[in-house]
């Protein structure tokens, strides 16, 4: 994993979030150490919510790698359209209506989420082909071709084309199901940058690098997973503050979760303010011992 940056840092620390999520049973399993594996959970998670949603079928990619998370994007974007036909052609009672509203919402996060993790994928494939370029050249790093037109995903061509990728492991599938062959898809040697691989082989290989920005979203991912956001409140350092309500909560006011919800907001705003004060020494402690050397010069 890439190291500690202060920059990072302090553009995390510029907003402070805290949800307050709804749960049926609790197992308190953290995220895995291994980022192979979280990545795995967060897969089976989202697969398992939408298979609930009648909405995973069907199923091509099964591992937790690019191509698998591709997979469920598509099939949230497609829930989500069959979501709201049915809303819109169909007489319901107020709840059977809340309860597809939470349906689509939950699709439409499971959708989002896909987006961000396929996002870090691509980010690691770049990654692992720049390196090999700068390897072949001698250490120098080649000019990048020019990006020609804008599509969701791409990467300039000469790296790592994300359509291009696609199209090679559509062209495998159909292969193996001409042939009439047993068929697991994977694509075993993209390890590097890639999670397309069975859970038994995850650990006979390097983790994946993930730089303090792409760990941070596993977590958050891992940890929100497909959970219902019952109230959500967002604190910005300009002073700024939004507070979200699941519209359920309208018709049902709940006042326990209000103040749970409330005390969350209370511990979290003095637990930042004490971090940014522990940063903010530190900062400036390593700018002091800095300062010396530079006027020795």
């Amino acid at each position: 994993m890439s190291g500690f940056s202060f920059q990072t840092l302090a553009e995390d620390l510029l907003s402070l979030e805290i949800n307050t999520i709804v749960k049926a049973d609790m197992t308190g399993i953290k995220m895995p150490a291994n980022r192979r594996e979280a990545f795995l959970k967060v897969y089976k998670t989202y697969e398992d919510k939408l298979i609930e949603l009648q909405t995973r079928e069907p199923v091509v990619w099964g591992f937790s790698g690019l191509m698998g998370f591709l997979e469920l994007r598509e099939r949230a974007r497609l829930g989500m359209k069959a979501t709201t036909y049915q809303m819109e052609h169909s007489k319901l009672e107020k709840l059977e209506k809340q309860d597809l509203k939470e349906k689509l919402i939950m699709l439409s996060r499971i959708k989002a989420q896909c987006e961000q993790l396929i996002t870090v994928f691509i980010q690691l494939a770049e990654a692992f082909y720049e390196k090999q370029e700068i390897a072949k050249n001698g250490g120098k790093l080649p000019e990048k071709p020019k990006e020609e037109g804008s599509q969701v995903f791409t990467i300039p061509k000469g790296r790592f084309d994300l359509e291009t990728y696609r199209e090679m492991m559509a062209e495998r599938v159909e292969s193996n199901e001409a042939t009439s062959e047993e068929f697991a898809p994977c694509d075993e040697s993209s390890y590097p940058w890639n999670n397309d691989l069975p859970r038994n082989k995850m650990h006979m290989i390097p983790d994946l690098e993930l730089n303090a920005s792409q760990l941070s979203l596993l977590r958050k991912v891992s940890e929100i997973g497909t959970e219902r956001i019952m109230l959500q409140t967002v604190i910005h350092a300009d002073g700024d503050v939004t507070t979200r309500i699941a519209e359920r909560l309208i018709y049902e006011p709940n006042e326990t979760l209000f103040n749970i919800h409330n005390q969350a907001v209370d511990s979290s705003v003095r637990f930042w303010g004490n971090l940014v004060d522990t940063i903010g020494r530190m900062a400036s402690g390593l700018l002091g011992k800095a300062a010396p050397g530079k006027a020795a010069k």
